[in-house]
């Protein structure tokens, strides 16, 4: 019997036992009790490398800024005495992008960067052997399930692609792009001769700014936000510096909308509170000309936000905080750590590995629903010229 066989009876038979032991519950986003956030916050201390940007202090509060009033669903997986084994958040689509494909998606915000879900280590086929049973016998007017923003490498995202290939549902993948990262796996000191000429190319003319910064504008400071004192004048002052350039002038900054103000400072307080964030700024002669901010737990890091003084462009002061950061991440303890770049970021020097990133969308429901899907891709497939 091959190894692949092996498997696949292993998940087959552990499917059954799953459905009896767990079963799964959903629950308004907008009406979370006292002990749902008990059980979130429980859940996000065992969930190992698990996605950040799950964590219930982040959810906590993009569902209140950005579904307050809307129809978003919190799927959750719990044994039979109410203990949560994992939790996607839902909501319902009649189009998937153009396509015109009743479905549920996984419901994120424009600022979490990772929508995969939140789920115990070593949880992740159990989880969504349940969640998706219990989907094909509540799958309403939904024939498929798209799932967004999901790291090829995360546990999470590998079980979901076993127990459709064990289980003979479709996964099709709709999009993948990368993103830089940097994946190292000790704090000893980087030998010079494995530094790429691209990274010594970026480091003289970062070398040769910063000189010129010091010349113009007097002494130069990477300084990190001390763990022990209060965050919120370092947001204040990051909110104003990221408005006042041209985030500002098209109104996409953070600063320019209530809700995404309210987030930034809800996750940055959080955050900074369970000692998920950090937060650096560089100075010259006494004026702060660039801030970042970003997460590390467990061996995981995430770029969040950053903001630079824009009439010191010439100097490139993000670049050159972005090369603190990325040295910092290196001298410490073995991680993993994504930029959450856009898709079309390039290729970076400071992050030299690629993160692969896609987006699926697999059928729910019984076999009318699943032969509706089969059709409904098909189409989509023979629009953009794809192999069904």
């Amino acid at each position: 019997m091959s190894v692949f066989a092996s498997f696949d009876d292993a998940l087959h038979t552990a499917a059954p036992v799953a459905e009896q032991r767990y079963c799964v519950t959903i629950k308004p986003a907008r009406n979370l009790t006292a002990d749902d956030r008990a059980q979130w916050a429980s859940l996000w201390a065992r969930a190992g490398h698990s996605n950040i940007f799950a964590a219930d202090w982040f959810m906590a509060s993009a569902l209140a800024q950005f579904a307050a009033h809307s129809m978003v669903r919190l799927a959750v997986v719990h044994s039979l005495r109410g203990a949560w084994l994992g939790v996607l958040p839902l909501s319902f689509e009649g189009m998937m992008g153009r396509c015109p494909l009743p479905a549920l998606h996984n419901w994120h915000c424009a600022n979490q960067f990772d929508a995969s879900p939140l789920i115990e280590s070593g949880a992740e086929h159990i989880f969504w052997h349940v969640l998706l049973a219990h989907l094909d016998r509540t799958s309403g007017a939904a024939c498929g399930l798209c799932l967004e923003e999901l790291p090829l490498d995360d546990p999470a995202t590998r079980a979901l692609i076993e127990v459709c290939l064990a289980g003979e549902r479709q996964l099709k993948q709709t999009a993948r792009w990368g993103r830089p990262m940097m994946a190292h796996f000790g704090s000893c000191e980087v030998a010079p001769e494995s530094v790429s000429p691209a990274r010594r190319k970026l480091d003289r003319r970062l070398d040769s700014l910063l000189r010129k910064l010091q010349r113009d504008m007097g002494s130069v400071r990477f300084v990190q936000h001390a763990c022990d004192t209060d965050p919120a004048e370092w947001i204040d002052r990051f909110l104003a510096l990221e408005r006042s350039g041209w985030k500002g002038q098209s109104r996409s900054a953070l600063g320019c909308d209530p809700r995404t103000a309210m987030l930034f400072r809800d996750v940055i307080t959080a955050g900074w509170q369970s000692g998920a964030v950090r937060l650096m700024s560089l100075e010259a002669g006494g004026k702060v000309i660039a801030m970042t901010s970003w997460f590390l737990r467990k061996g995981r890091g995430y770029g969040f936000k950053m903001a630079y003084d824009e009439a010191r462009r010439s100097y490139a002061p993000g670049r050159l905080l972005m090369r603190a950061v990325a040295d910092e991440v290196a001298r410490g303890p073995g991680v993993l750590f994504d930029t959450c770049a856009r898709a079309d970021a390039l290729a970076d020097p400071l992050w030299p590995q690629t993160r692969e990133v896609a987006n699926y969308v697999l059928p729910i429901g019984g076999r009318v629903r699943r032969g509706i899907f089969a059709a409904v891709m098909r189409a989509h497939c023979a629009w953009h010229g794809r192999p069904a």
